[in-house]
Protein backbone atom coordinates (compact mmCIF):
# COMPACT_ATOMS: atom_id res chain seq x y z
CA UNK A 1 0.00 0.00 0.00
CA UNK A 2 2.77 2.45 0.88
CA UNK A 3 4.76 1.59 -2.26
CA UNK A 4 1.77 2.03 -4.58
CA UNK A 5 1.29 5.61 -3.32
CA UNK A 6 4.89 6.39 -2.43
CA UNK A 7 5.10 9.58 -4.52
CA UNK A 8 2.19 11.34 -2.81
CA UNK A 9 3.24 10.08 0.62
CA UNK A 10 6.84 11.24 0.13
CA UNK A 11 5.69 14.74 -0.81
CA UNK A 12 3.39 14.91 2.22
CA UNK A 13 6.14 13.63 4.52
CA UNK A 14 8.57 16.26 3.19
CA UNK A 15 6.28 19.29 3.55
CA UNK A 16 6.63 19.49 7.40
CA UNK A 17 10.34 20.23 6.93
CA UNK A 18 9.62 23.54 5.19
CA UNK A 19 8.72 25.51 8.37
CA UNK A 20 12.09 24.45 9.78
CA UNK A 21 13.66 27.03 7.46
CA UNK A 22 12.44 29.63 9.93
CA UNK A 23 14.78 28.04 12.49
CA UNK A 24 17.84 28.69 10.31
CA UNK A 25 18.75 32.14 11.77
CA UNK A 26 18.31 30.78 15.30
CA UNK A 27 20.57 27.80 14.57
CA UNK A 28 23.23 30.04 13.00
CA UNK A 29 23.26 32.37 16.00
CA UNK A 30 23.32 29.45 18.42
CA UNK A 31 26.30 27.85 16.66
CA UNK A 32 28.05 31.22 16.60
CA UNK A 33 27.54 31.54 20.35
CA UNK A 34 28.96 28.06 20.96
CA UNK A 35 31.92 28.82 18.69
CA UNK A 36 32.59 32.02 20.64
CA UNK A 37 32.71 30.03 23.86
CA UNK A 38 29.28 30.69 25.36
CA UNK A 39 29.03 28.24 28.22
CA UNK A 40 25.71 28.95 29.94
CA UNK A 41 22.14 29.91 29.05
CA UNK A 42 22.56 33.63 29.70
CA UNK A 43 25.58 33.77 27.39
CA UNK A 44 23.69 31.91 24.67
CA UNK A 45 20.69 34.24 24.95
CA UNK A 46 22.98 37.24 24.41
CA UNK A 47 23.76 35.97 20.90
CA UNK A 48 20.12 35.32 19.92
CA UNK A 49 18.24 38.39 18.68
CA UNK A 50 14.53 38.87 19.49
CA UNK A 51 13.42 38.59 15.86
CA UNK A 52 15.27 35.28 15.56
CA UNK A 53 13.43 33.95 18.61
CA UNK A 54 10.10 35.12 17.17
CA UNK A 55 10.86 33.42 13.84
CA UNK A 56 11.77 30.22 15.65
CA UNK A 57 8.49 30.31 17.61
CA UNK A 58 6.51 30.91 14.42
CA UNK A 59 8.36 28.04 12.78
CA UNK A 60 7.44 25.77 15.68
CA UNK A 61 3.75 26.67 15.53
CA UNK A 62 3.60 26.52 11.74
CA UNK A 63 5.46 23.21 11.77
CA UNK A 64 2.85 21.74 14.12
CA UNK A 65 -0.01 22.83 11.85
CA UNK A 66 1.73 21.65 8.68
CA UNK A 67 2.51 18.30 10.30
CA UNK A 68 -1.18 17.84 11.15
CA UNK A 69 -2.19 18.79 7.59
CA UNK A 70 0.36 16.35 6.14
CA UNK A 71 -0.72 13.55 8.51
CA UNK A 72 -4.35 14.09 7.54
CA UNK A 73 -3.38 13.98 3.87
CA UNK A 74 -1.42 10.75 4.33
CA UNK A 75 -4.32 8.99 6.02
CA UNK A 76 -6.66 10.21 3.27
CA UNK A 77 -4.25 8.94 0.61
CA UNK A 78 -3.91 5.53 2.22
CA UNK A 79 -7.53 5.00 3.26
CA UNK A 80 -9.04 6.01 -0.08
CA UNK A 81 -9.75 3.73 -3.00
CA UNK A 82 -7.14 5.47 -5.16
CA UNK A 83 -4.21 7.87 -4.97
CA UNK A 84 -5.58 11.45 -4.95
CA UNK A 85 -2.18 13.02 -5.63
CA UNK A 86 -0.30 15.50 -3.43
CA UNK A 87 -2.37 18.56 -4.36
CA UNK A 88 -5.77 17.01 -3.65
CA UNK A 89 -4.48 15.33 -0.49
CA UNK A 90 -3.13 18.64 0.81
CA UNK A 91 -6.35 20.46 -0.03
CA UNK A 92 -8.42 17.93 1.89
CA UNK A 93 -5.86 17.90 4.68
CA UNK A 94 -6.20 21.66 5.11
CA UNK A 95 -9.96 21.25 5.36
CA UNK A 96 -9.86 18.57 8.06
CA UNK A 97 -6.70 19.14 10.08
CA UNK A 98 -8.55 20.89 12.92
CA UNK A 99 -10.81 17.84 13.37
CA UNK A 100 -7.73 15.60 13.39
CA UNK A 101 -5.96 17.90 15.87
CA UNK A 102 -8.88 17.88 18.31
CA UNK A 103 -9.23 14.11 18.01
CA UNK A 104 -5.51 13.73 18.69
CA UNK A 105 -5.76 15.98 21.78
CA UNK A 106 -8.61 13.86 23.18
CA UNK A 107 -6.77 10.60 22.48
CA UNK A 108 -3.56 11.83 24.11
CA UNK A 109 -5.58 13.16 27.04
CA UNK A 110 -7.24 9.78 27.57
CA UNK A 111 -3.88 7.98 27.54
CA UNK A 112 -2.41 10.58 29.92
CA UNK A 113 -5.29 10.12 32.38
CA UNK A 114 -4.69 6.38 32.32
CA UNK A 115 -1.03 7.01 33.21
CA UNK A 116 -1.86 9.19 36.22
CA UNK A 117 -2.47 6.45 38.88
CA UNK A 118 0.87 4.75 38.26
CA UNK A 119 2.81 8.01 38.29
CA UNK A 120 1.00 9.22 41.40
CA UNK A 121 1.82 6.03 43.29
CA UNK A 122 5.47 6.25 42.26
CA UNK A 123 5.71 9.96 43.19
CA UNK A 124 3.85 9.47 46.47
CA UNK A 125 6.05 6.58 47.58
CA UNK A 126 9.28 8.30 46.58
CA UNK A 127 8.33 11.63 48.17
CA UNK A 128 6.83 10.54 51.46
CA UNK A 129 8.69 7.32 52.11
CA UNK A 130 11.97 8.30 50.44
CA UNK A 131 12.12 4.99 48.61
CA UNK A 132 15.10 4.88 46.30
CA UNK A 133 13.78 2.20 43.94
CA UNK A 134 17.30 0.87 43.67
CA UNK A 135 16.35 -2.72 44.42
CA UNK A 136 17.71 -2.46 47.97
CA UNK A 137 14.41 -3.04 49.71
CA UNK A 138 11.49 -5.38 49.11
CA UNK A 139 9.04 -2.49 49.60
CA UNK A 140 10.75 -0.55 46.82
CA UNK A 141 10.36 -3.46 44.43
CA UNK A 142 6.71 -4.02 45.36
CA UNK A 143 5.77 -0.37 44.84
CA UNK A 144 7.71 -0.24 41.57
CA UNK A 145 5.85 -3.32 40.29
CA UNK A 146 2.50 -1.85 41.38
CA UNK A 147 3.36 1.40 39.58
CA UNK A 148 4.12 -0.49 36.39
CA UNK A 149 0.88 -2.46 36.68
CA UNK A 150 -1.08 0.78 37.10
CA UNK A 151 0.63 2.23 34.02
CA UNK A 152 -0.25 -0.79 31.85
CA UNK A 153 -3.91 0.30 31.29
CA UNK A 154 -2.54 3.29 29.37
CA UNK A 155 -1.28 0.88 26.70
CA UNK A 156 -4.77 -0.61 26.46
CA UNK A 157 -6.32 2.85 26.10
CA UNK A 158 -3.75 3.72 23.44
CA UNK A 159 -4.74 0.55 21.58
CA UNK A 160 -8.45 1.42 21.79
CA UNK A 161 -7.96 4.92 20.42
CA UNK A 162 -4.98 4.25 18.16
CA UNK A 163 -7.09 4.41 14.99
CA UNK A 164 -9.21 7.46 15.84
CA UNK A 165 -7.28 9.83 13.55
CA UNK A 166 -8.23 7.82 10.46
CA UNK A 167 -12.02 8.41 10.59
CA UNK A 168 -11.28 12.03 11.53
CA UNK A 169 -9.09 12.40 8.42
CA UNK A 170 -11.68 10.67 6.24
CA UNK A 171 -14.42 12.99 7.48
CA UNK A 172 -16.46 10.11 8.93
CA UNK A 173 -16.34 11.42 12.50
CA UNK A 174 -14.10 13.48 14.74
CA UNK A 175 -13.48 14.18 18.40
CA UNK A 176 -15.17 11.83 20.84
CA UNK A 177 -17.14 10.20 18.01
CA UNK A 178 -13.90 9.18 16.28
CA UNK A 179 -12.61 7.76 19.57
CA UNK A 180 -15.78 5.71 19.94
CA UNK A 181 -15.44 4.37 16.40
CA UNK A 182 -11.87 3.28 17.08
CA UNK A 183 -12.85 1.69 20.40
CA UNK A 184 -15.76 -0.15 18.81
CA UNK A 185 -13.53 -1.55 16.06
CA UNK A 186 -10.86 -2.76 18.49
CA UNK A 187 -13.32 -4.13 21.06
CA UNK A 188 -13.09 -7.90 21.25
CA UNK A 189 -9.66 -8.03 19.61
CA UNK A 190 -7.73 -5.70 21.93
CA UNK A 191 -5.03 -8.26 22.65
CA UNK A 192 -4.42 -9.04 18.98
CA UNK A 193 -4.35 -5.38 17.95
CA UNK A 194 -2.02 -4.55 20.85
CA UNK A 195 0.27 -7.33 19.64
CA UNK A 196 0.29 -5.91 16.10
CA UNK A 197 1.09 -2.40 17.32
CA UNK A 198 3.76 -3.68 19.68
CA UNK A 199 5.28 -5.71 16.85
CA UNK A 200 5.60 -2.50 14.83
CA UNK A 201 7.41 -0.80 17.71
CA UNK A 202 9.85 -3.71 17.84
CA UNK A 203 10.35 -3.45 14.08
CA UNK A 204 11.14 0.27 14.38
CA UNK A 205 13.69 -0.50 17.09
CA UNK A 206 15.34 -3.23 15.02
CA UNK A 207 15.31 -1.05 11.90
CA UNK A 208 17.02 1.77 13.80
CA UNK A 209 19.71 -0.60 15.08
CA UNK A 210 20.36 -1.99 11.58
CA UNK A 211 20.56 1.48 10.04
CA UNK A 212 23.17 2.55 12.58
CA UNK A 213 25.14 -0.63 11.87
CA UNK A 214 25.08 -0.13 8.10
CA UNK A 215 25.67 3.66 8.20
CA UNK A 216 27.98 4.26 11.17
CA UNK A 217 28.92 7.88 11.70
CA UNK A 218 26.19 9.16 9.34
CA UNK A 219 23.41 10.29 11.69
CA UNK A 220 21.84 12.57 9.06
CA UNK A 221 21.48 9.74 6.53
CA UNK A 222 20.17 7.40 9.22
CA UNK A 223 17.68 10.02 10.40
CA UNK A 224 16.23 10.69 6.94
CA UNK A 225 15.99 7.02 5.96
CA UNK A 226 14.41 6.12 9.28
CA UNK A 227 11.94 9.02 9.13
CA UNK A 228 10.69 8.36 5.60
CA UNK A 229 10.55 4.57 5.95
CA UNK A 230 8.74 4.52 9.29
CA UNK A 231 6.41 7.41 8.40
CA UNK A 232 5.28 5.98 5.06
CA UNK A 233 5.18 2.31 5.98
CA UNK A 234 3.96 2.95 9.52
CA UNK A 235 0.98 4.97 8.29
CA UNK A 236 0.14 2.26 5.75
CA UNK A 237 0.47 -0.39 8.47
CA UNK A 238 -1.99 1.47 10.71
CA UNK A 239 -4.50 2.01 7.89
CA UNK A 240 -4.24 -1.66 6.85
CA UNK A 241 -5.14 -2.80 10.36
CA UNK A 242 -7.97 -0.26 10.46
CA UNK A 243 -9.41 -1.53 7.19
CA UNK A 244 -9.11 -5.14 8.33
CA UNK A 245 -10.99 -4.31 11.53
CA UNK A 246 -13.76 -2.61 9.54
CA UNK A 247 -14.15 -5.65 7.29
CA UNK A 248 -14.27 -7.96 10.30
Amino acid sequence: LAWSRAGTLAVLATIPFLPLLLFSPFIVQFLLAVNEGAADLSALVAYVSPWTAVLALLGLLLGLVVSLVATTGMFLTLAGSNDPGPRAALRLGMQRWIAVAWTWVLAVGAVTLALVPGFLLFWWARTFFLIGFDGASALSIVILVLSLLLVFPAFIVATWYGFSLIPAARGDAWGSDALRISHRLVEGTTGQVFGLLFAWLLFELLFSILLNLFFPGLPLVVGFVYYYATTLVGSAYLVTIYQALRKA
